[in-house]
């Protein structure tokens, strides 16, 4: 196995996007928000494993001869040229894969863009077919798409040859159709932040937008300008460290705010609870967790803040797949202080994600903790959306019939 200094970049990037494809996964990738990210993150880590594959294929022999069968490559010469060839395809399906993630992410991160569910669609299908059949073009007719060819490399003081691509028409087309959603993305999150009211959500829009900045910048002047504007062929693009650094960024966003935080899922109905008119309902603690417990377990989509242990509060009522928080005075995993203005405004960002993807949820706040301040209390009440049906938790049922 040869390893030129490439490979550390690729494989470093390779690691990273597969661990946040791992991570929106385990957050459930059903979530809108969570399913761009998903298709975004797979578009770098196929396209930094096919970079991979190419630097693990050794340096290529000057006298290498290519060849073309229909569509069928071949090259004449040692078995590592055809492994450089397979890295090859398996980047150009990433490079294409990855405009319809960032297209997809600029709609859905960190809320949905308001437009017409025609229009959405309409521009998620030209997306994703446009890409699908960019791969379809280089999986089926590398010929008319890219040829794998070896060129110096400029930051190799030993002048290092590595393989490479040759870029072609489609290539041209795909690389500015990247360059374009890049600067869609960076545009549109841009505005949503300036539009957003809610700190958290500023924040992660903040950090998200200055990875991708880094990242983008990266790409134009080390890919898009020497290889395409100036067509210049012996110049090697830091794509993959590119990559890396946005994922970083990414991660710290994940650990920061709680990136991919909850998705709407149902219990398998055992229970047959009507649901009550949207709402909200102020009722003592034991009555309002009941309530919950009996309307998540006749399957209706629920959302849960709660001042129990979440592991014996999920094993007391039967709950499995509902997302649950804990409100605590302790921060850690999945606990939550709603004296702390950042966490207040946590609860709030998690309860409209709730709202983007169910239609009249039911949603349990908790509030029965003597340690939480009446301010805090007014401020929560506050900011609940009247679409859906709010189980108030209180030491004493002080207002609205029970549901």
């Amino acid at each position: 196995m040869w390893i030129s200094f490439a490979f550390w970049p690729s494989l470093i990037a390779a690691c990273i996007s597969a661990f946040l494809v791992y991570l929106v996964v385990r957050a459930n990738i059903k979530k809108p928000g969570n399913l761009s990210a998903f298709v975004m993150f797979m578009g770098m880590m196929i396209w930094s494993i096919g970079e991979l594959i190419e630097r693990l294929a050794g340096p290529p022999p000057h006298n290498l001869q290519y060849r073309y069968y229909g569509h069928l490559s071949l090259f004449i010469g040692p078995h590592d040229a055809n492994l450089a060839y397979i890295g090859a395809i398996i980047l150009t399906v990433g490079m294409y894969l990855l405009p319809a993630g960032i297209i997809h992410f600029t709609l859905d991160y960190p809320f949905k863009i308001k437009m017409k569910l025609v229009l959405r669609k309409i521009i998620l299908y030209a997306v994703y077919l446009f890409s699908f059949g960019a791969i379809a073009i280089a999986l089926l007719n590398d010929k008319l798409h890219y040829a794998v060819i070896s060129y110096v490399n400029p930051y190799n003081a030993y002048g290092t040859i590595i393989w490479g691509l040759q870029p072609g028409r489609i290539h041209d087309l795909l690389s500015s159709w990247l360059f374009i959603t890049g600067l869609t993305l960076m545009v549109v999150l841009f505005l949503k932040y300036r539009s957003s009211k809610i700190n958290i959500i500023k924040r992660q829009i903040e950090i998200t937008l200055i990875g991708f900045f880094v990242m983008f910048t990266i790409m134009v002047v080390t890919g898009f300008v020497p290889m395409i504007i100036l067509n210049l062929k012996n110049y090697y693009p830091l794509m993959t460290v590119s990559f890396s650094i946005f994922g970083l960024f990414i991660m710290y966003t994940i650990a920061k705010y709680r990136m991919f935080l909850v998705v709407a899922t149902k219990e398998n109905a055992g229970e047959d609870e009507k649901l009550p008119d949207k709402g909200v309902y102020i009722l003592n603690a034991d009555e309002a967790y009941g309530k919950f417990a009996a309307l998540a377990n006749s399957g209706y989509s629920s959302l849960g803040f709660i001042t129990e242990d979440i592991n014996k509060f999920k094993e007391k009522y039967n709950l499995h797949s509902t997302p649950l928080f804990q409100i605590s005075k302790e921060v850690g995993k999945d606990k939550l202080n709603p004296e702390i203005k950042e966490h207040r405004e946590m609860i709030t960002f998690i309860i409209m994600s709730m709202f983007e993807q169910v239609y009249k949820p039911v949603i349990l706040l908790d509030f029965s903790a003597a340690w939480l301040t009446d301010e805090t209390r007014e401020n929560m009440r506050k900011s609940l959306i009247e679409d859906g049906v709010f189980l108030i938790a209180e030491k004493k049922r002080t207002e609205e019939a029970s549901p």
